[in-house]
C-alpha cells in the first residue's frame, strides 16, 4: 500500500486495529484478506497486488472501510 502524500490512514484485520496514523510512503501488508483499510485522503492511497496489478483505493469523498481483498 503507499500513499502519494500524507494521508491518516486506520487498517484493521479481524476487527482489531494494526495501524492507525499518518501513512506517507510505502508499507506492506502481510496476507491482505482479511484487512479493511479507512483513509482519510482515500485518493492518494494506491493498492498493488502481484496478481491484480495497481488501484487506487477511492475517490477523495470516498471516505468509508474498504476491504482490501485482491479480487476487487
Amino acid at each position: 500500500i503507499r500513499s502519494g502524500g500524507p494521508s491518516w490512514s486506520v487498517w484493521r484485520r479481524g476487527g482489531i486495529v494494526e495501524f492507525g496514523g499518518l501513512l506517507n510512503g510505502e508499507r506492506r501488508i502481510e496476507s491482505p484478506d482479511l484487512v479493511a483499510f479507512y483513509a482519510g485522503r482515500p485518493d492518494l492511497v494506491q493498492l498493488s497486488y502481484p496478481d491484480a496489478g495497481t488501484r487506487t483505493l477511492g475517490a477523495v469523498n470516498d471516505i468509508r472501510w474498504i476491504p482490501l481483498n485482491p479480487e476487487r
